[in-house]
Parts: structure tokens; sequence; C-alpha cells
């Protein structure tokens, strides 16, 4: 069993097959920006309907929110992003964790999954 925890809402129903890939991209920085991997932030997607999770880091915008809006979004993963590894297994269970941070109420997700060999 793999345990893998995301900074982000994913509830995938137990039983669902899915793919979790985790990426390197470029992460900004005062002197320039350096590649790094998104630990707890990969694309997961529920293989059984297709529904796809990631987080915007993964999807080129440029980071900045207007209020009221919606941030824009690219038509899938930045092209900049780089896959580094990957896990399909079946989700054995999944937990939606909510916590308080300065007065604020965040999310994260918690995902127990079977591995098993792709096809």
């Amino acid at each position: 069993m793999e345990k893998i925890t995301v900074l982000f809402h994913a509830p995938v129903p137990v039983g669902h097959r899915v793919q979790v890939v985790w990426y390197e991209c470029m992460q900004g920085g005062i002197f320039g920006g350096k590649m790094a991997l998104l630990e707890h932030e990969p694309q997961i997607i529920d293989l059984v309907t297709g529904v796809e999770y990631v987080s915007d880091k993964l999807t080129g915008t440029s980071g900045e929110k207007q209020g009221g809006k919606p941030i824009a979004v690219g038509p899938g993963i930045d092209a900049r992003a780089k896959p580094r590894y990957q896990l399909v297994g079946v989700v054995q269970r999944c937990r939606i964790i909510h916590h308080r941070t300065f007065g604020e109420l965040e999310a994260q997700t918690e995902l127990t999954i079977a591995p098993q060999a792709e096809p």
C-alpha cells in the first residue's frame, strides 16, 4: 500500500483505479527560479471517470488571481513541467482533512492506494 498526501481536494471514490504523476517544475525565487519536485501536488487522474485533479502550479498559469474571477489555466500540464515518477493503482481509502491556518480553512487529501502494474 502507498499512502500519499496532496494539498488540495481530490475526492476519488474507494475502488477507483487512479494514475498519480509527480512532476518537477519551475519554482520562482527572488533571484530566478529553479526546477523542484512538487511532492504534495501531483496530477491525479481517476481512470474510471476521467476526472483530473491538479494544482495550479502544473497548469502554466501566471499565478495571479483577481478577486471574484477564476484563474486562467491551459488545456493540459505546462510543457515545461517534467514527469519524474508515477503510481497506478486502486484507491483503498480516501480522506479529506480540513485544517485551520492563520484563520483560513484549508484542505488536504490523503489517499491510500494499492499499486497495480500498468496495462
